[in-house]
């Protein structure tokens, strides 16, 4: 199985920063931020409209299985149409759901209704909440406790820097259980490490590469800097996939994922369509269904 762990998808952008700055689509992938015009999208996407549709394309080119699906409040909230698309594309996307968190009197209420119309995971977006709202807000810690008694998923995505790991720690340590995968690589190149990417040492807690292409964008391929960050990242914390019943599993040790990443029956893992170099191998570990909880629920199952 091939997973695409980190991706963005929108039927109409229309966002903001802070929840402050307008960022508004232009043309040909154009957006604009305030003032500033710029390319924020692929400029074969004329419309500015990052339809599932086209994901879904380039999964079947590529072979990918399934994508999983965060938001940010840059591209504005798409629950409603991520509801669509789970409907319309059963089986291939596992999406998380982004509440008003600005809210913060009644955004659990939010949450428990956005829980009743069949979203397994959260978005928190944290770098937009930065210096407004505290992650571990008592207000918030509700729903963190909430989403571990239920067995969800939550995607986080830190600010840039190291300030709102403190604030992280204080949500994993009182609720152990709850599932985290921790996007952007903790931020690795803009002052993340090292206290982002420790937060893996948790036992339910995960580093996914979705950013990292973007992180090193400047580099171009092959991103020897971004496989550089990959290495420290397995020296820290690990680096495997467990396999079982065709499902990926929450490994017994290892705390740090590829983005695209293959599990087949044989045991071979392979990274963005290549074999994994030897230096990136490492024990695999096997954890049955009864023993360990799956990441994102199978996501097949959940939605059926």
């Amino acid at each position: 199985m091939i997973v695409d762990a980190h991706l963005h998808v929108w039927n109409r952008f229309d966002g903001k920063i802070g929840n402050q700055l307008p960022v508004l689509p232009l043309r040909g992938g154009m957006i604009q931020i305030g003032d500033r015009e710029l390319l924020g999208m692929p400029a074969y996407l004329l419309d500015c409209c990052a339809l599932a549709d086209y994901v879904v394309s380039e999964f079947n080119a590529a072979g990918v299985d399934i994508g999983v699906v965060v938001q940010d409040y840059m591209d504005g909230v798409q629950n409603d149409y991520l509801l669509e698309v789970l409907a319309t594309f059963p089986g291939r996307f596992f999406a998380h759901a982004l509440p008003n968190y600005w809210n913060t009197d009644h955004v659990a209420q939010e949450v428990e209704d956005i829980f009743r119309r069949g979203f397994r995971g959260l978005k928190l977006p944290a770098d937009h909440l930065l210096g407004t709202i505290r992650l571990d807000d008592p207000r918030l810690m509700q729903i963190w406790g909430r989403m571990e008694e239920s067995e969800r998923v939550l995607a986080i995505d830190l600010s840039e820097g190291q300030e709102q790991v403190a604030e992280t720690e204080n949500i994993l340590q009182s609720f152990p259980k709850l599932h985290v995968a921790m996007g952007h690589f903790g931020m690795v190149n803009r002052g993340g490490w090292p206290g982002q990417l420790l937060l893996a040492r948790h036992e339910n807690v995960y580093m996914e590469t979705g950013g990292i292409v973007w992180l090193y964008r400047h580099e171009g391929f092959p991103f020897p800097d971004a496989l550089e960050a990959i290495l420290r990242a397995k020296q820290e914390v690990g680096i495997g996939l467990a396999a079982d019943d065709d499902r990926l599993h929450l490994p017994a040790e290892p705390r740090f994922y590829p983005k695209s990443c293959r599990v087949d029956g044989g045991g071979k893992e392979t990274v963005a369509g290549r074999q994994r170099p030897p230096a990136l191998s490492a024990p695999r570990a096997r954890t049955p269904s009864a023993a360990g909880p799956t990441y994102y629920r199978g996501m097949i199952a959940y939605e059926q």
